[in-house]
């Protein structure tokens, strides 16, 4: 499944088409609730905060008994995406693999926004990797990858394709690449497979339907698996992103891009992939009880005498948490304002 969640989005003036995140867990809970339907093996999540990956990887482990996570910090500091100790406002491309029986060669492609190369340095556009092994359930261990590259000018998002697909062209294993690739599938004819109308090595779940994904209807986000390795014989579909409303009641759509859900099979002469070994432990074991999550919102200012609204929320895995508040005029701000009401705290959503 392949999803990019915008979740670190903010809408200005309450915009009702735009997502309006800001790192809580709505647009995540939505996810869940695909997945708890779908029962997807691979979660590609684009625009995630890193909050939002590891609570996504947390739920999913404790409905299907185990998920590991992959995620890349593409942005630095990003206020709208709170922090966590180690590991302050980071966003970025986040890959989880569901029920797996290990995974090993964890790794962060960056590439470079001069010719679309793979670099050497952290960069803007990246792919979340790890090679999972699925042996037990499927027997195949795979490649996968969760990509977002970059949007302007589209020939730049054709180079990184290009040099992702280089970079895994001698992998032993089945490739997965699922993501935001920000550009539409005529830019793409170097990556997709001759029986679905290009010239490369890779199909396309959702391919020939070339349904739209993004606000702008467009389709920009794909699932990509070797023509090796899989067989033609695919399907796919396209899933609203949901609603999700903001403190008090605004209403917004849970991302401006819609879901994509893949079936790849493995064609009947892929041999058995060796396993490349023992799998390390798990650096991101489920918690007994996850701390809750608390942020006090974006800032805020206003003119003098206009009432400003603070949008702050609390949320817990155990149900609604106790919760208090308070205020404080920034310096050299005039001490006179107070408060018009005391603040109703509203719950996101069941967990």
């Amino acid at each position: 499944m392949q999803w990019n969640i915008a979740g670190n989005s903010f809408s200005l003036l309450q915009d009702p088409n735009e997502p309006d995140n800001e790192g809580t867990m709505q647009v995540v809970r939505r996810l869940l609730e695909v997945a708890a339907g779908k029962q997807p093996r691979l979660i590609s999540m684009n625009e995630s905060c890193w909050l939002q990956a590891k609570y996504a990887r947390q739920q999913l482990a404790n409905n299907f008994g185990d998920a590991q996570v992959q995620f890349t910090d593409t942005t630095g500091f990003d206020p709208l995406c709170g922090a966590d100790s180690g590991s302050i406002g980071e966003s970025g491309p986040a890959l989880i693999a569901v029920n797996a029986d290990g995974v090993w060669d964890r790794r962060n492609i960056y590439f470079s926004n001069d010719d679309g190369s793979i670099s050497q340095e952290e960069t803007g556009r990246a792919a979340a990797c790890m090679v999972v092994s699925f042996a037990s359930t499927l027997g195949q261990v795979v490649q996968a990858c969760s990509v977002h590259l970059e949007p302007q000018p589209e020939e730049l998002a054709r180079a990184q394709a290009q040099a992702l697909v280089q970079e895994f062209a001698d992998s032993p294993y089945p490739v997965v690449l699922g993501g935001d690739f920000n550009t539409t599938p005529e830019f793409l004819q170097g990556v997709y497979a001759p029986e679905q109308g290009g010239q490369g090595e890779y199909l396309d779940v959702d391919h020939p339907a070339n349904r739209p994904t993004d606000s702008h209807n467009t389709k920009i986000d794909y699932i990509f698996g070797d023509r090796d390795h899989f067989s033609p014989t695919l399907s796919g579909e396209v899933i609203e992103p949901g609603d999700c409303p903001t403190f008090p009641f605004f209403h917004h759509p849970c991302s401006d891009h819609r879901m994509v859900f893949g079936t790849l099979t493995f064609r009947d002469d892929v041999p058995v992939q060796p396993e490349p070994g023992e799998p390390p432990a798990n650096e991101d074991p489920v918690p007994v009880d996850t701390p809750p999550f608390v942020t006090a919102g974006a800032d805020i200012s206003g003119d003098e005498g206009a009432a400003i609204a603070l949008r702050g929320a609390a949320d817990d895995d155990h149900g609604a948490p106790s919760v208090s508040w308070s205020y404080q005029a920034a310096s050299g701000v005039d001490a006179g304002g107070r408060p018009a009401r005391s603040p109703t705290f509203t719950r996101l959503g069941p967990l």
